[in-house]
């Protein structure tokens, strides 16, 4: 990422914010299932809780369309940055927070 100019990776950063985010939601929400699966026990939660299982599949199917959305237009914007060519010098970004976007590449599974 430290090659590219800085203007495109600040448009390229909010394709990794809303892949943190996702990440954060997935977490919390396995989270708590994990707690209420040791609290009532498999079967209450699967009978009783079925009906919300239903709105949170989709409500993670259209998250992870947006996401395919934002890598296809994130691609778009390397593919046409390495067509333009170096015209435009890469502005040396400034470092990277601590536990900021870890990532060379805008795979779901590499960045973190």
């Amino acid at each position: 990422m430290s090659e590219l100019p800085y203007e495109l990776v600040l448009r390229l950063a909010p394709i990794y914010e809303s892949q943190q985010t996702y990440h954060a939601l997935g977490d919390a929400l396995a989270e708590g299932a994990m707690l209420e699966l040791q609290r009532r026990g498999l079967l209450p939660v699967f009978r009783d809780g079925f009906a919300n299982f239903i709105p949170l599949e989709r409500d993670f199917a259209n998250r992870e369309a947006r996401l395919a959305l934002s890598y296809r237009r994130g691609i778009a914007l390397l593919d046409s940055a390495a067509a333009s060519g170096p015209s435009h010098p890469a502005t040396p970004m400034p470092p990277a927070a601590e536990g900021g976007p870890q990532a060379d590449t805008l795979s779901p599974g590499r960045i973190r």
